[in-house]
């Protein structure tokens, strides 16, 4: 078995699109998905394949390096243009051509449909699919697969979810760090914290799994699954020990998903492992109980999913919140010398004039009081695989036109979406969205077809 870096296999993330920003967090943190896909092929093979990172590498190096006999990539709805081109001429160079991603799972027949030059379309979990594709395996007997048979037909394989304890930690020495957490200091003078690092410790979300989920995600994890404490604590240490971490962010969608979980999580922490932590908590989740637990973790901040200062809003869009509990969740971490970082979406079913006032008054609300450094704020994109895009494809008239494509033009449909659903333009959600940036000490938050709006 080999034990080197090897270019015939490669992974990529694009680089955004010209005509979408970047967010606050780019080049700070490797693409975890990759390092995991990656790491389970080296554990499995001795292979170390090489990961080209768009958040690092623009796109015409990413081109001039395309060499592999293999190549992956993982397309957003805001990358999807570079993917394509990236894609093809991959496979211009012999390349086996896979997709994988959320993007790329909620819409893997329309891109074997369209995409000649795509081979086959990981659908979900990627890391034993890749793996089995990249030593040989047929397709029709990979897991988490679809692919065009011969005649044509588009055969997907059956749905596995991993066993998140089987697969590899990630490796991070498949990259190079320093670029990172060069990028983080310089985007994050204010924090006094040097060398970052992500991981999960779920995958899925709860909250969908029992009411459907928010309006807005376009998660396409099947069901919440945990990874063992042990496993956890084992990674945190590695990273600790053997790059310095000092400030680590969990990427699950809840950490609270599961109470009994993450009371054991503490309860286990090692008194030696003190890395600051960002964590994301549901608002409706975070009482006395779980605020506690959440300082003896160490969280230095939690990310919130505020979303909205309309109570209708909310509940229109399957939030599982209220303005109540929004503010109930940050004056208890607050309490606990924990920094809050809400998030919002402008451009929620129903959003309107009044709803945005509400929403100003929310986020100073949030603000009162300090310990916020940083507030996201997105206009609402309808992401396929998410039910906000279910819902536009639905109508009759505007939805036929992205009925069977891979490659909606975003800004038509985040047009057509306010049109439908909200009593407000885009171009209006945009200008109030810039108002109540100006209201915070730092935003984040994609921003899309108007570059130089985007957050440094």
């Amino acid at each position: 078995m080999k034990n080197r870096l090897d270019d015939s296999v490669q992974l990529v993330l694009p680089p955004t699109d010209p005509i979408c920003g970047r967010l606050s967090r780019s080049g700070c943190f490797p693409p975890l998905g990759l390092l995991s896909v990656a790491s389970e092929l080296c554990a499995r093979t001795g292979i170390r394949s090489e990961v080209l990172d768009g958040e690092i590498l623009t796109v015409a190096e990413i081109h001039e390096r395309l060499q592999g006999r293999v190549v992956g990539f993982s397309p957003t709805q805001v990358s999807y243009g570079n993917s394509l081109a990236l894609a093809a001429e991959a496979k211009r160079r012999g390349a086996i051509v896979v997709f994988g991603g959320h993007h790329a799972t909620a819409l893997a027949s329309e891109i074997l449909a369209n995409r000649i030059f795509v081979d086959a379309v990981v659908v979900g979990d990627g890391e034993e699919a890749f793996a089995q594709l990249v030593m040989g395996t047929p397709f029709e007997a990979i897991p988490n697969l679809a692919f065009r048979a011969k005649e044509g037909r588009i055969v997907r394989t059956r749905q596995h979810a991993e066993d998140l304890d089987s697969i590899a930690i990630p490796d991070r020495s498949l990259v190079d760090n320093s670029r990172y957490h060069s990028n983080f200091v310089r985007q994050n003078p204010s924090k006094g914290l040097s060398k970052p690092a992500s991981l999960y410790t779920q995958k899925g979300c709860s909250w969908r799994d029992l009411n459907g989920g928010c309006s807005f995600c376009a998660r396409t994890d099947v069901g919440w699954r945990a990874r063992s404490v042990d496993s956890v604590w084992r990674e945190v240490r590695l990273l600790v020990e053997q790059l310095e971490v000092d400030y680590l962010w969990e990427l699950s969608d809840d950490v609270l998903s599961d109470l009994r979980w993450f009371q054991e999580l503490v309860n286990r922490k090692p008194a030696d492992l003190n890395p600051a932590l960002l964590l994301y908590a549901r608002p409706a989740r975070v009482n006395d109980r779980t605020a506690d637990l959440l300082a003896r973790i160490g969280a230095r901040e939690v990310f919130l999913g505020v979303e909205s200062g309309d109570d209708a809003l909310l509940k229109q869009a399957q939030k599982g919140s209220t303005t109540y509990t929004n503010r109930r969740a940050a004056r208890l971490l607050k309490q606990r010398g924990i920094r809050v970082f809400p998030s919002f979406v402008l451009g929620l079913e129903g959003e309107s004039r009044a709803s945005l006032v509400n929403t100003r008054s929310h986020v100073l609300e949030l603000l009162d009081g300090g310990l916020v450094d940083t507030v996201a704020f997105s206009t609402f994109m309808p992401l396929p695989g998410s039910a906000g895009y279910s819902r536009l494809l639905q109508k009759p008239i505007p939805g036929a036109q992205w009925r069977g494509i891979d490659n909606p033009n975003l800004r038509e449909m985040q047009e057509t979406w306010c049109r439908e659903f909200c009593s407000l333009e885009l171009e209006e959600i945009e200008e109030l969205r810039q108002e109540l940036v100006a209201l915070v000490p730092q935003a984040s938050g994609l921003v899309t077809f108007r570059p130089t709006d985007a957050v440094a």
